[in-house]
């Protein structure tokens, strides 16, 4: 399981001051006098950053400043303030301020389609572009109210999207934040007026998958340094099978549990088998209940499993 308060966030500079002690407006990558191509005028995202942003960071500077919380990395800030009444306004400040900026850095006047390992995670969840936009239409569409909705990294495994009431984040469950949209209605009125989906499906042709795909690479290096593992693959390799053929193991990302060798899929690799795997190895096919998940310590079944291949 992720430690929650060990992960950093790639990307985005939130310290941004010569003294590094109050918070300061991230830098947007297009130009306020442009837009944001066919996602925010200049007009909604003038309104947006430097009228409604901008004070959400002036009043969270105000409340932090002289205490405790100042110069401290915003999601420990975030997390700190959770639970607290007495910290309470310093939470939801907070937390405007983080997903506002995770917001920013989520959209691009020039987008591209997904790529590299956000690209492999997809392929290996047999889910397309069109799918994963249709997980997001229908939950950002069905959320009552104001909030946010999050593409997020869930136990280092699986990809999803999840939707947050008022200023609540990912940052305080088990998952890693890698993308935001706004669904406050502030975020698109001045251009939409109460036309959401419109706003959506224009938000989701914006996305910047560059970014999306730098947070899931940072969060599994940060995993692996955790973990003590030596490279990225050898703490997530994720295989694929063609079921009709000789296959070969292809390394993917995925979530697993490190002992002496690799439980995942319901078959256990020992270390040997996973060093052939590294070097891309082709092996036949086996059928992988005759393989189940077996106790790291056994050593019965490690050698029994090594004659077998």
């Amino acid at each position: 399981m992720l430690k929650r308060t060990t992960w950093s966030l790639p990307h985005i500079s939130l310290l941004t001051n010569t003294k590094r002690t109050l918070y300061g407006m991230p830098v947007l990558g297009y130009p306020i006098e442009k837009g944001c191509a066919k996602l925010l005028t200049p007009r909604l995202l003038d309104y947006h950053y430097n009228k409604h942003h901008r004070v959400i960071l002036e009043k969270l500077n105000r409340l932090i400043e002289g205490t405790r919380f100042q110069g401290q990395p915003i999601d420990q800030v975030i997390k700190e303030t959770e639970l607290s009444d007495v910290s309470a306004a310093i939470h939801y400040y907070a937390n405007e301020h983080f997903n506002h900026c995770f917001y920013w850095k989520s959209i691009s006047p020039n987008p591209h389609k997904p790529y590299g390992t956000l690209k492999n995670y997809l392929n290996n969840d047999l889910r397309s572009y069109d799918v994963l936009k249709k997980e997001f239409m229908s939950k950002a569409t069905s959320h009552f109210g104001s909030g946010w909705i999050w593409l997020v990294l869930f136990q280092h495994d699986y990809l999803e999207f999840r939707t947050y009431s008022n200023s609540e984040n990912p940052l305080t469950d088990d998952c890693i934040p890698l993308m935001a949209c706004d669904l406050w209605e502030h975020a698109y009125y001045l251009d939409y007026q109460n036309n959401r989906q419109k706003y959506l499906e224009r938000f989701w042709d914006s996305i910047d998958w560059g970014f999306v795909n730098a947070n899931l690479e940072e969060s599994i290096k940060q995993s692996a340094v955790r973990l003590g593992g030596e490279t990225m693959e050898q703490l997530h390799p994720r295989f694929t099978v063609n079921r009709d053929a000789p296959f070969e193991v292809t390394q993917k990302l995925q979530n697993i549990r490190i002992a002496k060798g690799v439980v995942t899929n319901k078959v256990y690799f020992d270390k040997s088998v996973q060093e052939r795997i590294d070097r891309g190895e082709k092996f036949s096919y086996r059928d992988q209940d005759e393989f189940e998940s077996a106790d790291s310590d056994d050593e019965d079944y490690d050698e029994e499993f090594e004659k077998k291949l």
